[in-house]
């Protein structure tokens, strides 16, 4: 990973194209598979990188052998996180926290009636 003593040292790093994640820093749930997929996609020069050749390179990888393509791309996979049906950005998220603030007041205002 990224050593240094500081912002400059790993800006230093990054621009001498030293970047790697190695077996020695690998987190214990990392596959060895994993690290290499990180380190070919964050290969300074473009043409290095994988997937430069195209997203069938990918696919390709050792990483990704097991990976459902097509059951994603049939539509029939079903994602581990399903993300919320809201915007969050913008003038809209800030309309949906306000509404739901409200709401929110409404139910409390409406128990203490009630009691």
């Amino acid at each position: 990973m990224l050593k240094g003593k500081g912002k400059k040292d790993i800006l230093l790093a990054m621009n001498a194209g030293s970047i790697q994640v190695r077996k020695s820093d690998l987190p214990e749930d990392w596959s060895f598979d994993s690290a290499d997929f990180v380190n070919r996609l964050i290969q300074r020069k473009p043409e290095n990188r994988l997937g430069h050749q195209g997203f069938a390179q990918i696919k390709a990888h050792p990483w990704l052998k097991n990976f459902p393509w097509d059951k994603i791309l049939d539509g029939k996979y079903n994602f581990p996180f399903q993300p919320m049906k809201v915007i969050n950005f913008g003038i809209n998220n800030n309309v949906q926290r306000k509404r739901r603030k409200n709401q929110d007041l409404i139910f409390l205002s409406c128990h203490f009636l009630t009691s």
